[in-house]
């Protein structure tokens, strides 16, 4: 494929465009607090959530006395909520669903006890079958008794005999996620577990207004790997262990239909994600992949969406972890800078009107890295290869969207274990004036640029794409990639 020259409107690298680069532990402490922060313990529970009764002698101490986690524990926690967010999106699934114990059907009565399902499915009679989704770390192919134990009292406030879990295996080590086999749980007998649930409700209530765990079970699955037993302040090995009841009546098998149906919805998302990007505008993110853009408009050939659409599910769901992480901590983020946060609108000729979100009127992004070592807080490695180059690229372009002339990164570093000091580390980046000047002119002529060569035909006049892309881009045929993108123009 024949190439012109490189576009006279260029995308200065991170190396050129950063200045200088300021930790700011004040602003890392301020996310550490709100992700720490705990309300004081209640004199007694109005309400019992399903989870508490999973396992009720750590319930209580979660109510009384609750110990501040680690980080590392926070980042599976972040991560694993985040992910069920992020499912229930890409997989068409309906949103969290809120189930109060006092319209329960059935005998004992099961008030004061609520319910948040991750999702549901609606069947033809109008009942619903409860869809438990579990980030688990290992694929072994029967379910957690404790899944067990809290699909079953689900099923028991829906009066279903039967629920479905899906499970998202993690890898810690990659951050990749994969979709594992659904299986269909059903329960025979619900006397019997609306029986044990109001057992251990009316126990863990009883003991959290008497101040007294001593009639609690322990928890006999969790208790070696308890924060409390280790800290010393559950003496759970003088209790007798948590009888699973529930779990051992349930019976399993996998549910492959339920997966066609998953599927079949990622094919309807991916058409429709293909004629979303016939669309010129630009996206203040798509400004740094114009040559990728090109493709997208253009329809590359058929082998591309082959591609993507053969990859189906699995891509789809490769990544909920780490996206489940960052919008979690972007949450974090928000709630941390309440009163300094704001949302700017990205407004351009040729750029859609996007709402970018700042602090201080000066935008920022999360970035949740898969290294063991932290960002050197240094503009020449942090800029380099090992750095976070990309980020700083698109902060520069942020600040000229929103008009400011510094950008903030949080980063968050996923394998970097036993430092909580540099686990979230938060940069403050200032760039330098002319490189910004270029960053403008990049962002003015972006749409035009585009705009020529998709008239010409002629992809090779526009910048190419990072290189870490390249690998993975279902345009790799046809767009050759040349040089080092990163290499500054000569």
């Amino acid at each position: 494929m024949a190439s012109s020259s490189p576009p006279e409107v260029r995308l200065p690298t991170a190396e050129e465009l950063l200045y200088r680069v300021d930790p700011n532990l004040s602003a890392a402490i301020a996310v550490r607090n709100y992700l720490n922060r705990m309300t004081p313990a209640p004199e007694r529970l109005e309400r019992v959530s399903v989870t508490k009764l999973v396992n009720p002698g750590q319930a209580y101490y979660d109510v009384v006395s609750p110990l501040e986690e680690e980080i590392g524990a926070f980042q599976k926690r972040m991560a694993g909520t985040g992910a069920h967010d992020r499912i229930e999106e890409l997989l068409g699934l309906p949103a969290e669903y809120w189930l109060d114990g006092k319209d329960a059907a059935g005998e004992p009565a099961l008030d004061r006890i609520t319910a948040k399902l991750d999702s549901y499915v609606a069947l033809a009679d109008g009942s619903y079958v409860p869809v438990e989704i579990k980030n688990v770390g290992s694929s072994k192919p029967d379910p957690a008794i404790a899944h067990l134990e809290q699909l079953g009292m689900y099923c028991a406030l829906l009066s279903s005999g039967k629920g479905l879990i899906l499970r998202v295996l993690r890898n810690d080590q990659t951050g990749e996620s994969t979709l594992l086999s659904p299986l269909e749980v059903r329960y025979p007998d619900l006397d019997l577990v609306r029986r044990e649930m109001a057992r251990r409700r009316d126990l863990l209530i009883e003991a959290v207004a008497a101040r007294d765990p001593s009639k609690l079970p322990a928890c006999s699955w969790s208790r070696y790997r308890c924060k409390y037993r280790e800290a010393g302040v559950c003496g759970c090995s003088s209790r007798p262990p948590l009888e699973p009841n529930i779990a051992a009546t349930a019976t399993w098998k996998e549910a492959p239909e339920f997966l066609k149906d998953i599927e079949r919805h990622q094919t309807e998302r991916l058409s429709e994600r293909r004629e979303h990007r016939t669309q010129e505008r630009l996206t203040p993110a798509r400004l740094l992949l114009l040559r990728k853009v090109y493709f997208d408009i253009a329809g590359g050939d058929e082998g591309a969406i082959e591609t993507e659409e053969g990859a189906g599910v699995g891509k789809a769901v490769a990544k909920v972890n780490t996206r489940g992480l960052e919008s979690q901590l972007y949450a974090a983020i928000r709630g941390a800078n309440r009163s300094r946060f704001g949302q700017s609108q990205a407004a351009l000729p040729g750029v859609k009107g996007t709402s970018l979100s700042t602090i201080d009127g000066n935008p920022f992004l999360v970035k949740v890295r898969m290294v063991r070592n932290p960002v050197s807080p240094t503009a020449g490695e942090a800029a380099g290869k090992w750095g976070v180059p990309e980020e700083v690229r698109k902060l520069a372009v942020q600040a000229v969207l929103t008009g400011a002339t510094v950008g903030r990164l949080y980063v968050w570093n996923w394998k970097l274990e036993g430092d909580e000091g540099r686990k979230l580390q938060v940069l403050d980046l200032k760039f330098h004036a002319a490189a910004m000047a270029q960053v403008e002119s990049f962002v003015r002529g972006a749409p035009g640029l585009l705009a020529a060569a998709l008239a010409r035909k002629d992809p090779g006049s526009l910048p190419l794409c990072p290189r870490w892309m390249c690998p993975r881009c279902a345009y790799l045929e046809e767009c050759r990639p040349g040089p080092d993108p990163d290499a500054p123009a000569t």
